[in-house]
């Protein structure tokens, strides 16, 4: 059984955010067919009908606009897919491996020893008497080099995550700004909860962080207390109502 990894950040990317979320089920969906298939990251034309989404031809213009998917000859190509998955080479030989050590209970297999080559040389011998003693030989020189011993192990690098992270306690990360959790879980509560404010939040987010980016507001810092600068643009954008004072003269519980 194959499985696919998604980090747990690629909720707050800006690509799968502006591709919305009907895309992004079909390009894990694509992701899934890829692992399963070892396709190497290609998503053929007629395969498309068979990733589990339905009406999925709408959804892939938003996914190649976004990036997610690029347009090749016969399908598409999931972008960058063998920068975060293995490649199907990759996925064939250590199956091969797992096998192997699964015949001998989970053990590798091991190379024959000088003893065992020897016992099955004196074996064959008696089986075969015409045949001449081979003249014995002085076992050879065990040599030691520093490079094998001093230098450790080298694991196989891991694939890189989709999405980098810069801080841990971020909702969203933009190129100046970022959101903490805690700020970003009270707006939620404001704007009602719903996964449309959500949406409305995050896209709002993007668009503070393009105006310190490439807007009026470029070449400013917005400061390091975050939670200051956010509820500050947040009584910008959304004001509270004023408070009206209550009439002493109707009772509390009617007002």
């Amino acid at each position: 059984m194959s499985f696919v990894q998604v980090d747990s950040s690629v909720r707050t990317n800006r690509k799968f955010l502006r591709a919305g979320p009907a895309a992004s089920w079909l390009w894990l969906c694509g992701n899934a067919y890829c692992q399963e298939t070892l396709t190497d990251g290609f998503i053929p034309f007629e395969a498309i009908r068979y990733l589990g989404v339905q009406s999925p031809q709408p959804l892939i213009p938003k996914l190649v606009k976004a990036g997610l998917w690029d347009v090749v000859d016969g399908g598409w190509c999931v972008h960058d897919y063998l920068e975060h998955n293995k490649s199907a080479d990759e996925i064939r030989r250590l199956k091969k491996r797992r096998g192997e050590g699964g015949k001998l209970g989970g053990r590798p297999p091991k190379e024959p020893s000088s003893e065992t080559l020897e016992v099955t040389e004196k074996v064959n011998l008696s089986e075969n008497p015409s045949t001449p003693t081979p003249t014995p030989t002085s076992a050879p020189t065990a040599t030691t080099s520093s490079t094998a011993t001093d230098t450790p192990h080298e694991k196989p690098a891991r694939p890189q995550s989709l999405i980098h992270r810069r801080r841990l306690d971020a909702a969203w990360e933009g190129p100046k700004v970022y959101v903490p959790q805690r700020i970003h879980t009270d707006f939620l509560a404001f704007r009602g909860g719903t996964p449309e404010a959500e949406r409305e939040l995050f896209a709002w987010y993007e668009e503070i962080s393009d105006d310190y980016t490439n807007g009026e507001l470029m070449n400013m810092s917005p400061g390091s207390d975050m939670f200051a600068f956010w509820r500050a643009r947040f009584d910008e954008k959304w004001p509270a109502p004023p408070k009206t004072k209550a009439d002493p003269r109707v009772p509390v519980w009617a007002r």
